[in-house]
């Protein structure tokens, strides 16, 4: 699977909980702090950036070669 279509599928999964939690608040079944929400998500968000950043200069770093 390539990784735009990783990408799309995590924020499709993200997404439908973030709505499910909302929905679920909406019925009073549960009360949903949306600060430590952000809170959580912007750490979340941070991690991958960072993540991606070292994969992408690792693979940069073990392929100077080039294509002919």
């Amino acid at each position: 699977m390539p990784s735009n279509q990783v990408m799309k599928l995590a924020a499709v999964i993200v997404g439908l909980f973030i709505a499910a939690l909302a929905y679920l608040e909406y019925q009073r079944i549960l009360s949903v702090d949306w600060h430590k929400v952000q809170a959580v998500s912007q750490n979340g968000i941070e991690w991958v950036a960072n993540a991606l950043t070292h994969v992408s200069s690792t693979i940069g770093d073990s392929h100077t070669g080039t294509l002919k």
